[in-house]
């Protein structure tokens, strides 16, 4: 659950400010473009105008990327094609099109390591190694993370650095190995307080309380999270700062049983986002907020609270917090129905179509990427030496898919005995709610019949 607070770190933050500020960039660049006459003189241009619409505009930045790689395929250089192909690959990233990504981030590698254009190299490696992160493939993203690294080493290029660092953190934290993780916070604490880089501090900060939380240390990741919020100088990111301290700070309090001063913090949190405008944001604290009022047994404010988180999320991209979202909102569903409370299960039949689709587009994408790396590194002589790795994880994952099928199987019975409970207090009302029940019995088993007849799913739900 914590992974999408990792990703937006990492990755950074657009702020309302800079919104209106890149709306006045694109009318000015727009203008640029259509008087400028010379192609090779429009790259430059259809690069920051698809960067500009990575996370924003799916179909504007297919449209300038698609345009940006012919213009590039003519007139550009060497660099301006590996930087068209990097940029097409961040608009499929932004879009959840990971396989799709790491075509072009692969070929622009290539483009860029015949250029001898290190950083940029270095650039691409750590996008593809957090791709291969966000499928839960740790093995292979510590490969090209590693490889970044050494790059950003030799060009002493210190922001870049912590960044890594921060990056393998995350792999060996997920791998539950916390020691290795916190060796890779330590240096990239060091390096920021050595160049005195605030935010870079107040990042490592939050994450290595996010360890020693995974650790149960709470008070140590209390101390932490406390750290992460001190010294915010960026006006525009001090909100999302405090949200996130807010949060995990709540998240302790909660697991030491202390409800009243988790829900506080939890507000506090909320209120933050809020002024953030960027709905997305509010889906962890959301899901915190359910699991509370299941601790609590208030199983109706759990499946408000668990709804509206899911409300926020895009179901076609790959998201462990739908995953742990839906499997909560199944117990508050199953606590319901015990309790004879009348709740419309029909959102329940929906809510798990988005678990299943999440199994398997998860399935399908790691297959397809690891694929695509494998033969990667066959062509890579600098890489082979971890294929035989790959086919270890790979037999790994299978286990991992085995098991994903299993909770699948578990799953959809539950959600057969909630339906035949509900089928038999329905009996005493009216014939309309009979034929509405009989109607998700049958979407129910149309679902499952779906669901068993796919490879297996791997279940990637994570703190």
């Amino acid at each position: 659950m914590k992974r999408f607070f990792i990703i937006i770190l990492i990755f950074g933050f657009v702020s309302n400010k800079n919104t209106v500020q890149a709306n006045n960039e694109i009318d000015s660049l727009i203008a640029t473009f259509n008087t400028t006459l010379q192609p090779a003189q429009k790259i430059p241009v259809l690069l920051r105008l698809t960067e500009l619409h990575f996370n924003s505009d799916f179909e504007k930045a297919f449209e300038y990327a698609n345009e940006l790689q012919m213009l590039t395929s003519q007139y550009g250089t060497i660099q301006d094609k590996a930087t068209a192909a990097w940029y097409f690959g961040k608009v499929y990233r932004y879009n959840g099109q990971f396989d799709l990504a790491v075509v072009n981030y692969l070929f622009s590698a290539e483009l860029f390591g015949e250029a001898d254009l290190g950083l940029d190299l270095a650039g691409v490696l750590n996008d593809i190694g957090y791709i291969f992160y966000k499928v839960q493939e740790y093995e292979q993203a510590k490969q090209y993370y590693y490889d970044a690294l050494f790059l950003y080493e030799k060009h002493n290029a210190s922001e870049s650095i912590i960044r890594i660092n921060f990056n393998l953190s995350t792999c060996f934290r997920e791998e539950k190995k916390y020691n290795d993780a916190l060796r890779y916070t330590d240096q990239a604490l060091k390096l920021a307080e050595r160049i005195m880089d605030q935010v870079s501090i107040n990042k490592t900060y939050n994450y290595i309380g996010t360890i020693y939380f995974e650790k149960g240390e709470y008070q140590l990741a209390r101390e932490n999270y406390l750290n992460s919020i001190k010294n915010i100088n960026e006006k525009e990111n001090k909100a999302l700062r405090l949200s996130y301290g807010y949060n995990n700070i709540g998240e302790t309090y909660q697991e030491e049983g202390d409800l009243t001063r988790a829900h506080n913090y939890y507000k506090k949190a909320l209120a933050e986002m809020q002024k953030l405008s960027k709905p997305a944001l509010l889906v962890n604290t959301l899901l915190n907020i359910g699991k509370l009022h299941l601790a609590e047994n208030d199983c109706l404010q759990a499946i408000s609270a668990l709804s509206n988180a899911i409300s926020k999320v895009n179901p076609k991209i790959i998201d462990e917090r739908l995953i742990e979202t839906v499997e909560k909102l199944n117990e508050a569903y199953k606590i319901a129905n015990e309790r004879n409370l009348e709740v419309d299960l029909k959102p329940l039949i929906a809510y798990n179509e988005i678990l299943g689709n999440q199994f398997k587009l998860t399935n399908e994408m790691r297959k397809s990427l690891v694929e695509q790396h494998n033969q990667y590194m066959l062509q890579n002589s600098f890489e082979k030496r971890a294929l035989q790795a790959n086919i270890g994880q790979l037999q790994n994952t299978k286990l991992y898919l085995i098991w994903g099928a299993i909770f699948v199987v578990v799953v959809f019975l539950v959600l057969i005995f909630l339906m035949n409970q509900a089928l038999k207090k329905a009996q005493r009302k009216s014939q309309e709610m009979v034929m509405a029940l009989t109607q998700m019995k049958g979407v129910l088993g149309k679902s499952f019949q779906r669901m068993a007849e796919d490879d297996a799913f791997t279940i990637t739900t994570k703190k």
